[in-house]
């Protein structure tokens, strides 16, 4: 008897990337994904989005823009919640506190080999309007505006919002398992070969925050950076130091801005 053709999700943590795009790629009719059009500007004001990052203390100091982009494709060797491996995606968040939620699980492996560890964030600002991909999430408040097209669209069928559910239930497990990326990273990778082939042109993704369920996330292709439609605004640097008492607590120190952002140059001054 043929299973069910929902019943793919049931044992997703025993399914490769290459069998998830397979799925996905065969149900292209169920396949439904709209793109949304982000402004730059919003209510007059300028919209930054924030990416983070830890080193110990007794590595380097930042000191150039590539080491807070997205990384080389050739250093990327596992799969993210968009990426699979050798694929570079630039991971940001709608604002500074949900970018620190993200890294916890770094800054806890941080604090296993260093007592402190010195936090990164920087502001970026984005130069022009995006073309979004969102995966909504019907458990997200913040995400109503995105609910109610998809269930108010008559091309949308009961199957699709299905399918879109299942998908959303797995992008917001707070597992970093490999499994589940290479699941979400199948989804996406389909929907973006889709684009291609329709010569459509989208920069990223839009998913919620598996942190702190409110916030968003954002993974964006590398193209933004050729013509500076992102660039570094600012970047801070924080040292966090381990509680003596409670290893789940970490205390903040005083942090600094950088002095000056060489855009030619990509130079990041301290002092």
């Amino acid at each position: 008897m043929e299973k069910p053709f929902f019943s793919f999700f049931d044992d997703i943590k025993n399914i490769s990337y290459e069998q998830a795009y397979q799925y996905f790629n065969s149900c292209r009719n169920l396949l439904y994904y709209f793109i949304t059009e982000i402004k730059n500007i919003n209510d007059g004001k300028l919209v930054y989005v924030y990416r983070a990052r830890v080193c110990g203390e007794n590595e380097k100091t930042i000191s150039n823009i590539s080491l807070v982009k997205c990384r080389e494709a050739s250093k990327i060797t596992a799969f993210g919640r968009i990426n699979k491996p050798h694929q570079p995606i630039f991971y940001a968040s709608g604002e500074a506190n949900t970018c620190i939620a993200e890294i916890d699980t770094q800054i806890k492996d941080k604090f296993k080999v260093f007592e402190k560890i010195d936090l990164y964030v920087g502001q970026w600002k984005i130069n022009r309007s995006l073309n979004i991909v969102v995966i909504p999430d019907w458990n997200n408040p913040e995400m109503k505006q995105f609910i109610d097209y998809v269930e108010n669209n008559e091309k949308i069928n009961n199957e699709k919002i299905i399918l879109l559910k299942k998908v959303n239930d797995i992008f917001i497990q707070n597992d970093d398992n490999s499994k589940i990326h290479q699941i979400t990273s199948a989804f996406c990778n389909v929907i973006l070969d889709d684009t291609i082939r329709s010569k459509m042109e989208i920069d990223g993704f839009l998913y919620t925050s598996v942190k702190n369920a409110k916030g968003y996330n954002l993974g964006l292709f590398p193209h933004m950076f050729n013509n500076q439609d992102i660039e570094l605004s600012s970047l801070t640097k924080t040292p966090l130091f381990k509680d003596k008492f409670d290893p789940d607590v970490c205390n903040f120190g005083n942090y600094v801005l950088t002095k000056d952002i060489d855009m030619f140059t990509g130079e990041i001054i301290w002092v």
